[in-house]
């Protein structure tokens, strides 16, 4: 089957794939494609969030030319679990709510801006 996927950019991957296919095989697809790692990756079919690496694609409702968001994923504790830092920074962030906003620094690129924490 035929779908297109998009980013927040603007890119546009048209792939031709098997409705069998896992997601986790989707997203290492989409490496190749998109030069992003699979555990960065972030999609999205018709507001739902593709996030079970085991699950098939036709299991998701996934179907003929249907169109997949593919977002950067953009988490505060991402960046430190990356670099093995702030061991313990999870449970800290958990007493405390934040707003992360992300912020197109130019076409190639996001930021984020946290706000916070609220209590």
């Amino acid at each position: 089957m035929r779908i297109v996927v998009t980013t927040e950019t603007d890119d546009l991957y048209n792939l031709e794939i098997d409705s069998q296919m896992a997601i986790e095989d989707l997203k290492a697809l989409l490496e190749t494609e998109s030069g992003l790692e699979p555990r960065q990756q972030e999609l999205i079919h018709n507001g739902r969030n593709l996030d079970q690496a085991k699950k098939l694609l036709e299991e998701y409702g996934v179907a003929q030319d249907d169109l997949i968001l593919l977002r950067r994923k953009t988490t505060r504790g991402f960046a430190e679990a990356e670099a093995g830092e702030g061991a313990g920074a999870g449970e800290a962030m958990s007493r405390y709510a934040y707003i992360v906003l992300p912020i197109r620094v130019n076409a190639q690129s996001f930021t984020t801006f946290f706000a916070g924490p609220f209590i």
